[in-house]
């Protein structure tokens, strides 16, 4: 049990030392709210633009991977690809930021969970739900 607690807490802290890093690296244009999800890059935070009064996510690449040029490419690219498509399927970036340790850029918030979350909830998606995320997705 003691080591379950080590790495909740150890978790507990990589999000808050993340979280204080997100907020300097973006204040003045975001306010960061809850940790969304975590995956092998980064971090999605939920945040809020104040300034035109709208949710927006905000994609933080993990503080040890921003030290690596080649991950810092990596994530440059990634928010340059994203930002040059325009389409009613794809997520549009709105802005994108460094500074230090600190590599980001924020998109739309878009509520209704992940497709990883519904399929762990139901493994098995019925046929016609299928067919409308393909579509959906080829016309991306």
């Amino acid at each position: 049990m003691a080591s379950a607690l080590t790495l909740h807490d150890s978790g507990a802290f990589q999000a808050q030392s993340e979280r204080r890093l997100l907020e300097r690296a973006v204040a003045g244009r975001y306010r960061v709210g809850d940790l969304v999800s975590r995956g092998g890059m980064g971090a999605v935070w939920k945040g809020w633009e104040s300034t035109l009064e709208r949710s927006v996510a905000i994609k933080l690449l993990s503080p040890l991977r921003a030290r690596d040029a080649d991950e810092r490419g990596r994530f440059r690219r990634e928010g340059r690809i994203l930002a040059s498509l325009a389409h009613r399927n794809i997520v549009p970036i709105l802005g994108t930021g460094e500074t230090g340790d600190a590599c980001w850029y924020s998109m739309p918030f878009m509520a209704g969970g992940t497709m990883a979350s519904r399929l762990a909830q139901e493994p098995r998606l019925p046929a016609e739900d299928v067919r409308t995320i393909l579509i959906a997705l080829a016309d991306a």
